[in-house]
């Protein structure tokens, strides 16, 4: 058995998603180590059991159960309960792709600091050497800016993805709502009377 997990191993293992795992990494509820500054999280088997008991992984084919008490009001429920749990599901791919972004970040601010520490070595080269390397790490710069600029404007588009999916699932959550207040409500006298 595993002593060690990856962030992916211990997430297809328990069938957390990663974003979940993570949290509780940056939190400290979960402890976990890095070989090295932007490499994988390695995590003792022993301490994601004892923040992620395995009797509450849940099955990564479970089909939750519907409600057994279903009434005239099941069409309505059913609709808004399948765009909840779509929405749901995207969140979740969101969140984990905010992280992966995250961990990108880090990776390619590691390298740029990488990069700085060799261009101050480099001061000290034959001048001929040092104008050849400066420019050559100074493309590399540029370009390791240009892509930390495009993950943050990827990070920020998927945060407004984000919200606009929590806001929409929401406002279902309260139109359902609403509507089985209506139809729990009593019928009108008039209504009793003539039996319509």
């Amino acid at each position: 058995m595993e002593t060690k997990l990856t962030l992916s191993r211990a997430a297809d293992l328990s069938g957390h998603n990663k974003s979940k795992i993570h949290r509780a990494i940056q939190k400290g509820a979960l402890s976990a180590s890095q070989p090295a500054p932007g490499e994988q999280y390695e995590i003792e088997r022993s301490e994601f059991e004892r923040v992620f008991p395995p009797k509450e992984w849940p099955s990564l084919n479970e089909v939750p159960e519907r409600s057994q008490n279903v009434r005239s009001t099941g069409s309505f429920e059913t609709g808004f309960d399948g765009r909840s749990s779509i929405l749901a599901f995207k969140l979740e791919a969101t969140e984990a792709r905010l992280t992966e972004l995250q961990e990108a970040l880090t990776r390619e601010r590691d390298r740029a600091d990488r990069f700085e520490d060799e261009r101050q070595r480099l001061l000290e080269a034959p001048r001929t050497e040092v104008e050849r390397e400066r420019a050559e790490r100074e493309r590399e710069r540029q370009d390791a800016e240009r892509r930390d600029q495009e993950r943050r404007e990827e990070a920020e588009r998927l945060r407004n993805e984000l919200e606009r999916s929590r806001q929409e699932q929401d406002r279902l959550a309260r139109e359902a709502d609403e509507l089985r207040q209506a139809l729990l409500k009593p019928r009108s006298l008039w209504a009793r009377l003539t039996g319509r």
